[in-house]
């Protein structure tokens, strides 16, 4: 799958050479989709058309619960890994840190101004705390 982070990363990463992206969507036959539209994005038109039916699917048949890890290793060999796993309503983790960065907008703590990158949207131990309080499990290591 392609990312953001394709673009993003190398920024803050200035010697990045791979950033790969991989997507498990715990949804009986999404993942061969998914690999299929890699393979032959002429696809994508009448899949996207069929999202209705896509969305009942994984309604239905899908889970809230989800996950990530970042995994990032240096030149030198050191690993940084960053876990995100919530058991239920998963997608409080992707709004996490826009909530965050908005209530320290709104109360006059955010000191960034213009583009700011998304790794200084919010600081990592208040997201984590804040995920915690949500019931999601989180750690980081490196």
């Amino acid at each position: 799958m392609e990312s953001v982070h394709a673009a993003t990363l190398p920024r803050i990463f200035p010697t990045l050479r791979d950033a790969d992206f991989w997507v498990d969507t715990r949804v009986p036959g999404v993942n061969f989709a998914l690999r299929l539209l890699a393979r032959a994005p002429a696809l994508a038109a009448p899949v996207s058309r069929a999202m209705s039916r896509s969305t009942w699917v994984a309604r239905r048949f899908g889970s809230d619960a989800g996950g990530m890890l970042a995994e990032i290793e240096e030149a030198s060999g050191g690993v940084t890994e960053a876990r995100v796993f919530a058991p239920q309503h998963s997608y409080l983790a992707a709004v996490a840190p826009a909530v965050l960065a908005v209530r320290a907008i709104a109360s006059g703590r955010f000191p960034e101004r213009g583009l700011v990158t998304h790794d200084r949207h919010v600081d990592r131990r208040e997201l984590f705390a804040y995920l915690r309080r949500l019931g999601i499990e989180c750690s980081f290591s490196g």
